[in-house]
């Protein structure tokens, strides 16, 4: 099935033909005000790493929305699908090595208003803690990590990363769009603050590493609880994702390919135990 942008963004009409918002590739946040974002960072900090992901992951797909029409290339989406399936588990995504011989990892292939804002977004912004999540072990061991080559992401990443992506959404949204966006984000927030908060913990109790995959990540969080026309009911997450995956598409390149999947799970997309 084809992914898709949802209908509060769709239904929202921000992808006006003008571009009237300023952009320099080589300095591409110049002279952004990044206090609103570092006002919802903070609100969110207690949240679990899966929320926060999902929050830049909802995010990310208001830019989508800016652009909807406009940029051809449907590397923009896959991004988004794959990392709702990377928020689920980090072993659907293909190894970092592979996304680095790509075109679209080359920064000099997407310049300009359109392009470079969705570049520095999805893949600068929002791939790399993708690829983190899910250091269950020994977050700061080499020879723990998943993946050695992240041995030096911080447990704040993410912060630097959502805050990015909210200042970008609020400076390319057309200027009367802004407070529907704002809306949406604070409801969010309010959500995730709501389900998905951890208990506080020993401050010295994972200083080697997280003893378990819900003490680093938290519970599943289904895409719906960004929906604010819809209840939501965290016990029916896994049922939600189950039928997100069902529908993924397989070809989407930043997907690891079925041989791969069934060296990590007994039964690739669905939910269960890494086998």
């Amino acid at each position: 099935m084809v992914y898709r942008l949802p209908n509060y963004i769709t239904h929202a009409k921000i992808n006006k033909s003008i571009i009237n918002y300023s952009w320099d590739d080589s300095d591409v946040d110049a002279g952004w005000d990044y206090s609103y974002s570092e006002k919802i960072a903070t609100q969110i900090e207690s949240v679990s790493l899966r929320a926060k992901i999902c929050l830049m992951i909802g995010t990310y797909e208001w830019i989508l929305g800016r652009f909807q029409g406009m940029e051809q290339d449907p590397i923009f989406m896959y991004i988004a699908e794959a990392a709702w399936c990377a928020n689920i588990n980090k072993f659907y995504l293909i190894p970092q090595y592979e996304l680095d011989e790509h075109d679209y990892a080359e920064r000099s292939n997407y310049l300009g208003p359109i392009a470079g804002v969705l570049w520095c977004s999805g893949y600068s912004s929002l791939m790399g803690d993708l690829y983190v999540s899910d250091n269950t072990i020994h977050v700061d061991d080499d020879s723990t990590t998943l993946y050695e080559e992240y041995d030096d992401y911080y447990l704040d990443s993410w912060r630097e990363d959502l805050k990015f992506l909210i200042t970008a959404t609020l400076h390319i949204l057309p200027t009367e769009k802004v407070s529907i966006f704002k809306q949406w984000l604070e409801g969010v927030v309010q959500r995730l603050v709501k389900f998905y908060t951890l208990p506080e913990q020993d401050p010295f109790a994972n200083l080697f590493g997280n003893k378990d995959e819900k003490s680093w990540l938290g519970d599943y969080v289904a895409i719906e609880i960004l929906n604010l026309k819809r209840e939501y009911d965290p016990t029916e997450a896994s049922q939600l994702l189950n039928q997100f995956l069902s529908q993924v598409n397989r070809n989407n390149p930043l997907l690891a390919s079925e041989q791969a999947l069934k060296t990590k799970f007994a039964i690739p997309y669905q939910l269960g135990e890494l086998s």
